[in-house]
């Protein structure tokens, strides 16, 4: 299997990112379709760690996929072969917890988008906005700065946030 990324497709309108470190989704498909979008072009962020049979299977798909960090994902590396090798400008970080977190101590994100619903569950296995991960060093809080506040349909309220990171 030859060494680093792979690029299938260099044309795609619209990209699905997939942090997959070790390489195990089972993809049916290279592309996402969502309603009236045109489809996503499936592209994975893997780790050294992902074997050369998954990423032979994912050539064989036609899925894209970048190595980003030896055992754990490097964040900033992942955002810099997104943009050098697909020329993509603006992400949409839409993760859990863990992943969310990891990008913004990494200093890459530049604003929160976050919408909240006059819902609550109670359960105790809700997903989370922010999860540290043991793999990452202790990192102070990170701040915000509103940005925008509107009131939607059904009580929603979006919040918009500028992060204050000097890392930025």
């Amino acid at each position: 299997m030859p060494e680093g990324d792979y690029g299938a497709v260099s044309d795609a309108r619209m990209h699905n990112i997939s942090v997959d470190a070790s390489g195990r989704i089972g993809w049916e498909t290279n592309t996402l379709q969502y309603e009236d979008r045109p489809p996503a072009h499936v592209i994975e962020v893997l780790t050294e760690r992902a074997s050369n049979a998954y990423r032979a299977f994912l050539r064989e798909m036609k899925i894209s996929y970048i190595i980003a960090g030896k055992d754990h994902l490097d964040c900033r590396l992942t955002v810099e072969k997104l943009k050098s090798l697909f020329k993509i400008e603006t992400l949409m970080l839409s993760g859990g917890g863990f992943i969310n977190w990891s990008f913004l101590q990494a200093g890459v994100v530049d604003e929160l988008s976050l919408v909240i619903a006059p819902l609550a569950d109670g359960e105790n296995d809700s997903v989370t906005l922010f999860a540290k991960s043991d793999y990452l060093p202790d990192h102070a809080p990170v701040e915000f700065a509103l940005k925008s506040a509107e009131v939607g349909q059904g009580g929603t309220v979006w919040l918009r946030y500028t992060v204050n990171n000097d890392k930025q």
